[in-house]
């Protein structure tokens, strides 16, 4: 009688090793597998969004079309940062995919804006080393202050975008660098130019804009 107790209790806790160290087992595969898989997963999908807005692995991102002056097809990557003093998030492209326009103070910064209500729709003028003007883009109005500054054979250029967000006014900020092109010898001479000229950071402010959240 005492055997057979004996026994059953025997059978009973090695059914309980077994059930345990299946547990293990499986805890065990359940991690490396979101660990390993998973994880690389989510890497190839975060921080990075089409110009559509529209997140995508990086292997399988539309690029983008360097005819509407944005940036180089071969290298748009667009990637999102939250902006703590206003609470919305954007996306930006890391870089212009160019050696002759580059980002200085960048990301952008986004921060509450003040209307400059004398800012009256105009171009840009050529060769002033500091203006403020209005312009619209794609429907949304724009008033634009920048500042050029050279050094070194770059010119440095500050920019300001206010426009409206919801009925408040919302700032946009950030500077880049674009290298003389007379300081290269033929061809990156003609490729300077030919980059600089197609380039259009208006364009590319307003993708920034249009995907606030």
């Amino acid at each position: 009688m005492n055997n057979t107790a004996q026994s059953k209790h025997t059978s009973a806790w090695v059914l309980v090793c077994i059930l345990f160290i299946l547990s293990v087992g499986l805890y065990v595969v359940w991690t490396i597998y979101y660990t390993h898989v998973r994880g690389s997963q989510k890497e190839s999908t975060i921080g990075v969004v089409t110009q559509d807005q529209e997140f995508c692995e990086l292997e399988n991102c539309p690029i983008a079309n360097v005819d509407d002056g944005t940036v180089n097809p071969e290298t748009a990557m667009w990637n999102q940062i939250f902006s703590e003093e206003t609470g919305l998030a954007f996306h930006y492209p890391d870089d212009f995919g160019s050696e002759y326009i580059t980002t200085v103070d960048w990301p952008p910064t986004l921060q509450p804006g003040t209307f400059l209500y004398a800012c009256e729709e105009s171009v840009e003028q050529p060769g002033l080393q500091s203006q403020t003007y209005g312009k619209d883009i794609k429907g949304t109005y724009y008033c634009i202050a920048v500042s050029e500054e050279g050094a070194a054979g770059s010119a440095y250029l500050q920019y300001t975008y206010t426009f409206d967000y919801h009925g408040e006014p919302m700032a946009l900020s950030f500077s880049i660098q674009k290298v003389q092109c007379g300081n290269y010898d033929e061809p990156k001479k003609q490729t300077c130019t030919q980059e600089q000229s197609a380039f259009d950071i208006d364009e590319i402010v307003n993708t920034i804009v249009e995907s606030i959240e």
